[in-house]
């Protein structure tokens, strides 16, 4: 006998989702000629794998997995159905499945997470004139956690107090945290330095 699983019956609108289907012999002798094929309903779009899955044999209890890339974009309750099962038991006598349904349940998709709150602080202040030099500071996250911190001023950030060349580099840290940041750059025009900037994305 093949009974058929679905795994995650539980998603969120809008979220694309990997759907496990599970052909399971509960039987003591060998299933062969084994096709079942997946009906979804309206509201249910299929991304990517085939609905129709074939296998020459299944042993008793193996079980064998076809997985589909579905997504939903309204919350409810959605019947999912089977237009073909069917198998040959041990002895070659055929079997067919009619009536197969289960349910997927459809959550409305979760609230945005809060932006991070990211600061930069500076702790050299004064500079000499048209000379190389080196302002040390730090950059902390003080709000929801980001999944990576930015890696250069011109391509992840925009300095309010800093040249548009500016470059920085830090030590590695978990985040939420604090990271420690080095400019090096020469000033060409004389500018004053804001000393708790505020570090866009």
């Amino acid at each position: 006998m093949i009974d058929v699983g679905l795994s995650p019956t539980r998603i969120h609108a809008g979220d694309p989702v990997e759907l496990d289907i599970s052909l399971t012999n509960t039987g003591t002798g060998t299933c062969t000629n084994v096709i079942f094929t997946l009906r979804l309903p309206a509201g249910i779009a299929r991304l990517h794998g085939r609905e129709r899955i074939e296998f020459s044999r299944v042993l008793p209890g193996e079980s064998k997995t076809s997985r589909l890339g579905i997504h939903a974009e309204e919350p409810g309750r959605y019947r999912l159905t089977s237009t073909n099962f069917s198998y040959r038991d041990h002895r070659g006598r055929p079997h067919r499945q009619s009536g197969f349904h289960t349910e997927i349940t459809v959550d409305p998709a979760p609230d945005p997470p809060p932006p991070p709150h990211i600061m930069v602080e500076l702790q050299d202040t004064e500079l000499p004139y048209d000379e190389s030099a080196i302002v040390r500071g730090r950059i902390t996250n003080a709000g929801f956690p980001v999944r990576s911190p930015p890696t250069s001023a011109p391509r992840a950030a925009r300095w309010s107090s800093c040249p548009p060349d500016a470059r920085w580099t830090s030590r590695s840290t978990s985040w939420p945290g604090m990271r420690v940041l080095t400019f090096r750059f020469t000033w060409i025009s004389r500018i004053s330095i804001n000393p708790a900037a505020r570090c866009g994305k």
